[in-house]
């Protein structure tokens, strides 16, 4: 294999496909010739895709980079950011797509790249600093019309394919903004933030967090359809909802198999989630979608998927240089389970196969790629025994019984021991919401006993304000909650098993929910396991399991009165440990007492913590009304800035280039970080922005006013003096 003379370092914020093309022009070859290059002159002269696709492993092998080739691929293409929408079965395709030779067995996939972008500003910054221009990656994000650091639109490609990398000025044009110029800032704003958090999550997870977020604890996402409408509407980037049919999405999209783009998906994430690691903590998964592996056949190193190494899959170079009809009954095999037999040979990946199920004895057909990657099979491994459904029922909270059955879509009886009824619903619409049709689980109340619970429960935080609307499953009741003064409609049920206040609401994390319930009762009750709000609690001291909803142990925990359904002895309890919110802003708590200021730029990162990327958070949430009551204070009392405008974030980097002067002189490095903020850039880019005409009077006045050097010459000069003398 062919050795590259020189292998450039890749720039800050550099896409994957701008390095490669770099690398191949420092060695003196255009992007045709370098990818022919690559492919050790076999085949015909083309020029890269931007997802380079194997080319990327080619690359990665004649530059003898194998070792570092997953932390490149992560750390240089936009795959951490798109791949939160995509399926799994999609991520995993798209694995072989780049680490695996294109072939039979692996067809190319489409881009997950729209046309690429540069920022205009950013050009000259790099061409000043670097002496050329290159792609970024936070340009290059999915829905992304601005530059998140200078807040101009972004130059599109309208040129010719395979082209982008040389940058001609006719071939980019500035795009156009169906928002304002706010709402596509703060959109990229996120998304940046989003792509350098290095979440990993999949659409199922996605979609599940969405729609646990637009319901209420015991309510149907229908049911808090109407609240979350016109919360949407009454948020102040609403906009960035325009061409998307918002209430089709939440009550029918969202709820498929298939995956979504990062460009639709956005939006709602903003709006649900504006603290991103409360998004991690609601859909983040700790499995690798990419993972490295030693073939022990070859020796060779290489990446892929574990499901697809689960799956038979193996390693890509031994699979290439195998027979496309072998590996494929292989493929067959491990992916079955040895359970299919192929009936016909491989032809295409689109083409339909014919396989025989040894299970049920049955001869079926269906595309290739639904087989191999996208996880069909035979019809009757989707049919659940009623066995099975009856075991899945009783294993429910509540005592249930499933009497009849059909099939997992069809019309099922059960009977709920409490009350002694039976009634009918659909299978699987009662293993999401298990509840009795008759009783609903309650009995009849009246207002003033119901008063007397909710004190318990809750002590003075929560104030009864109107009668029993209705009688049985149905009553409803109206409370305020007195920290935030907003009145709900709550059902009584719901409100003893847990919920409260859907404006104040907060998520809590099953580790964390885990820790609090330790701390509490001294470690007699252990958080097993949960699927979704169901989960399966330890008494250790007598070995007891019994499941309970995650907003009743929750309330059972904060309650101010002893628990009967969490009994505990109170000498043993612990104090509660503080949430993951609380810590980070205990985290703001010491920046301010260190640096005398609340804000906190976006990039900066305090003892180990993303501490300007939660501020930025904070700031959304609270703009779109989703930060609670007590979060808000909490923040107001130590002067948090709500509103950042550009001119503010201007003053303070100001302030804190007075304070270093004083301190140090007017000699400012080019690479100074001051107290966290890049001072040297930021002196760098005033320079610039006089330059070209775009620095304020008033900002130049000010930095006159303080003798600021406008010639970094002038410095160097002063520096040579001062070495002779």
């Amino acid at each position: 294999m062919m050795t590259l003379p020189k292998i450039e370092k890749p720039h800050p914020d550099e896409l994957l496909y701008s390095w490669v093309c770099r690398t191949g022009q420092e060695c003196g070859m255009n992007a045709a010739d370098f990818e022919y290059f690559l492919r050790d002159g076999k085949g015909y002269k083309r020029y890269f895709k931007i997802d380079l696709g194997f080319d990327f492993v080619q690359f990665c092998q004649t530059a003898h980079l194998d070792a570092d080739m997953l932390d490149i691929f992560i750390t240089l293409s936009t795959f951490p950011f798109e791949s939160i929408a995509m399926s799994d079965n999609r991520q995993r395709r798209y694995v072989n797509t780049v680490f695996a030779p294109e072939g039979p067995l692996n067809l190319r996939l489409l881009s997950i790249y729209e046309p690429v972008r540069l920022c205009p500003e950013c050009m000259k910054e790099d061409m000043e600093q670097y002496g050329h221009i290159y792609l970024h990656r936070s340009h290059n994000l999915s829905g992304v019309c601005v530059c998140h650091k200078h807040g101009c639109r972004l130059l599109e490609y309208k040129g010719k394919p395979g082209l982008e990398y040389k940058y001609a000025q006719d071939d980019y044009k500035e795009m156009q903004l169906d928002v304002s110029m706010e709402d596509a800032l703060c959109r990229a704003e996120y998304s940046n933030a989003l792509l350098m958090s290095g979440m990993k999550s999949d659409a199922r997870h996605v979609k599940a967090a969405i729609i646990d977020k637009i319901k209420d604890e015991e309510h149907t996402v229908n049911g808090a359809y109407e609240i979350f409408m016109n919360r949407i509407k009454e948020w102040e980037h609403a906009a960035l909802f325009n061409g998307i049919d918002v209430g089709c999405r939440m009550k029918n999209t969202l709820q498929n198999a298939n995956g979504m783009s990062m460009r639709d998906v956005v939006p709602f994430l903003m709006f649900l989630y504006p603290d991103i690691n409360d998004l991690a903590d609601a859909c983040g998964i700790d499995e690798p979608i990419i993972q490295e592996y030693v073939c022990p056949d070859c020796g060779r190193a290489y990446c892929s998927s574990p499901t697809l190494q689960e799956n038979g899959w193996g390693c890509p170079y031994c699979g290439a240089e195998e027979p496309v009809q072998e590996r494929y009954k292989k493929l067959v095999a491990a992916v079955g389970d040895g359970q299919y037999i192929p009936l016909d040979p491989f032809q295409s990946m689109s083409t339909k196969i014919h396989l025989y199920h040894k299970k049920c004895g049955t001869e079926f057909a269906m595309e290739a790629d639904s087989f191999l990657l996208r996880g069909a099979r035979c019809d009757c491994e989707y049919r659940v025994a009623e066995e099975e459904a009856k075991a899945a029922v009783r294993a429910l909270p509540g005592g249930f019984e499933l009497k009849k059955f059909t099939n997992t879509v069809g019309e099922a009886t059960v009977y709920h021991e409490e009350c002694g009824h039976e009634f009918a619903c659909r299978y699987v619409s009662f293993l999401h919401r298990p509840a009795c049709h008759i009783c609903g689980w309650t009995a009849m109340r009246t207002l003033e006993h119901f008063k007397y619970q909710v004190e318990e429960l809750v002590g003075d935080e929560y104030t009864v304000v109107s009668d029993i609307n209705s009688t049985g499953k149905d009553a409803k009741v109206s409370i305020r909650h007195n920290e935030c003064g907003q009145v709900y409609e709550y059902a009584i049920k719901s409100f003893l098993s847990g919920q409260r206040c859907p404006y104040c609401w907060e998520k809590i994390s099953f580790d964390y929910l885990k820790d609090m319930l330790e701390a509490y009762s001294g470690g007699r009750y252990v958080l097993q396991s949960h699927k979704d709000k169901s989960c399966t609690l330890l008494n250790t001291e007598t070995g007891e399991k019994f499941n309970m909803q995650s907003p009743r142990i929750l309330q059972e925990i904060r309650r101010p009165t002893p628990s009967t359904a969490l009994p505990i002895e109170e000498s043993k309890r612990k104090a509660l440990p503080l949430s993951p919110w609380d810590q980070k802003y205990e985290c703001l708590l010491r920046y301010k007492q260190e640096y005398g200021t609340a804000y906190v730029p976006v990039s900066t990162v305090y003892q180990g913590v993303l501490l300007g990327s939660w501020c930025f958070n904070q700031r959304q949430r609270h703009a779109n009304g989703s930060l609670n009551y007590r979060k808000t204070k909490k923040l107001e009392a130590i002067g948090f800035p709500w509103a950042l405008t550009k001119d503010t974030r201007w003053n303070e980097t100001f302030s804190l280039l007075i304070e270093f002067q004083e301190k140090n002189g007017k000699n400012i490095p080019d690479n100074l970080e001051y107290k966290s903020i890049k001072l040297g850039n930021w002196c760098r880019d005033q320079r610039s922005m006089l330059k070209n005409g775009t620095l304020k009077q008033d900002m130049k006045e000010k930095l006159d006013s303080i003798g600021f050097l406008w010639d970094p010459q002038t410095r160097d000069q002063d520096d040579q003096r001062k070495e002779k003398s």
